[in-house]
This record gives structure tokens, C-alpha cells and sequence, in this order.
């Protein structure tokens, strides 16, 4: 079964689906799709290059190389996924067909699966604060800088320099 929203991108100059519904540039470039570029799409889930025509005249994507045959849809992922957009709001809309064709090949996907913890860094940076881990964080380094200062004292009585070939055996014995 392919992805709903390039199905329902292939369809929309037939009938009007729920993602593409009242976009007439898609129902425009939908309808100058080939039958064999719609066969390809339905039985080898190929992403036809009408889609690719369609974001570049969305204004989503720069002008560039259409791929001749189209792509896989993993190439049209990190496409969207990955592309220097030139303004936030080609950026947002890129983001947002990336998340819907992901959430058409797994259904059960909730919206919770994409969240970022930006927030909580930039929470600290605003405000002066650390977060739980980063106190946490801290703290464990400072103890551990306390056990290799102690564990120092007690091998520089203890251990004799290292000679060749016994680096590893002496370091084991510090740590």
C-alpha cells in the first residue's frame, strides 16, 4: 500500500482527497503526471518527479535537479528532512509533510514521537537554571575528579614508574 499523502498527491486531479483538497497547483501538476509514472508509484512505491515539481513550485524547495524517475521514499525524507530551506515558513512546511508521510507509514505513531528537547536547554540559557540531569551531571564529575585525585595520591606511594610494556597494567591499577 503506498504512503497516503503521495497517494492522495497522485490522485488529486481525479477527486478531491483530504491532505491536497482545494490545491489546485497539486490537482495542476497531478494531472500532467504519466500513466507510467503513476504505475510506478502504485506498484513500486517509486515518488514520482511531479512531487518534487510540486514542492519546487510551492516554493517549499529552490529550483533545482528533479530526479529523472523519480526516488525512493527514504530520498524523499532526507530530502525534507535535511534541506537548507531559504525561510522559516518553507522549513515549517518541509518539517510538517515529513511528520505526515511518516506518521502514513506507521499509523500508530503519535505526535509525541518528534518532540525535541530543545526546550529544556534553552530553559536553562533563559533562565539562569539547570535542569535535574545537568545538576546530576555536575555532580558526578565533581566526585569523580575527587576519586582520581584520591586514587593519584595512592598510587604515586604505591606504584613505580611505568617501564615499557607495563603502561596498561599500571593505568588499570590507578582507575
Amino acid at each position: 500500500m503506498p504512503n497516503p499523502i503521495l497517494r492522495d498527491f497522485v490522485c488529486a486531479d481525479q477527486r478531491a482527497l483530504a491532505f491536497f483538497e482545494g490545491d489546485r497547483l497539486a490537482a495542476e501538476i497531478a494531472g500532467r503526471m504519466s500513466k507510467h509514472q503513476r504505475r510506478l508509484f502504485f506498484r513500486f512505491k517509486r515518488v514520482p518527479p511531479a512531487f518534487y515539481a510540486y514542492l519546487q513550485r510551492a516554493g517549499i524547495i529552490r529550483h533545482g535537479r528533479i530526479p529523472q524517475g523519480g526516488t525512493t521514499l527514504d530520498a524523499l525524507l532526507d530530502l525534507l528532512r535535511f534541506y537548507p530551506y531559504d525561510n522559516e515558513q518553507a522549513q515549517s512546511i518541509g518539517e510538517y509533510l515529513y511528520r505526515e508521510i511518516i506518521k502514513g507509514e506507521f499509523p500508530g505513531l503519535l505526535n509525541k514521537a518528534f518532540a525535541l528537547s530543545d526546550h529544556v536547554w534553552e530553559r536553562g540559557a533563559t533562565y539562569g537554571r539547570r535542569s535535574r540531569r545537568q545538576k546530576e551531571s555536575k555532580d558526578g564529575r565533581e566526585n569523580l575528579s575527587k576519586k582520581i585525585r584520591v586514587r593519584e595520591e595512592q598510587s604515586s606511594t604505591k606504584a613505580p614508574l611505568a617501564r615499557k610494556g607495563q603502561k596498561g597494567q599500571v593505568l588499570r591499577r590507578l582507575l
